[in-house]
């Protein structure tokens, strides 16, 4: 348990002994909403409900670029390096690999990115179905 954990654990014993159980309990859920990242205040996400219509490109470096996401949704940004996973990576590989079941299977697949126009430095930061 980090030292974060521990205070706010103790700062939370301490006030069930002041309140009453249900402002207490009230009180450790929101504590633990602020404190944990959000990610839908970091990221944008996209639901795309048929993957195989995605174009992409794996060039000679091992990345993957997904080109036409403006087509699933005009906010996004289109072709050409704005999104794009890493394959020399495990979560790059993981994350192609999930795309491709949900592109041969038309499925849908959910991605978030660090921003809807994308970013040549930052990949994409998770690609699934949830």
């Amino acid at each position: 348990m980090g030292p974060a954990l521990f205070i706010l654990g103790a700062f939370m014993r301490s006030l069930r002994k002041l309140m009453p159980r249900r402002a207490g309990l009230w009180l450790a859920g929101a504590s633990v909403l602020l404190a944990a990242p959000s990610m839908a205040s970091a990221a944008d996400y996209l639901l795309i409900p048929d993957a195989s219509v995605v174009k992409y490109v794996v060039d000679s470096s091992g990345m993957v670029y997904l080109r036409n996401l403006n087509e699933v949704d005009a906010s996004w940004a289109g072709c050409c390096n704005n999104f794009w996973m890493n394959l020399n990576t495990d979560a790059g590989r993981g994350q192609f690999s999930a795309f491709l079941a949900a592109k041969v299977s038309h499925q849908r697949i959910v991605i978030y990115a660090d921003s809807k126009t994308g970013s040549s430095t930052v990949p994409l930061l998770h690609v699934g179905d949830f």
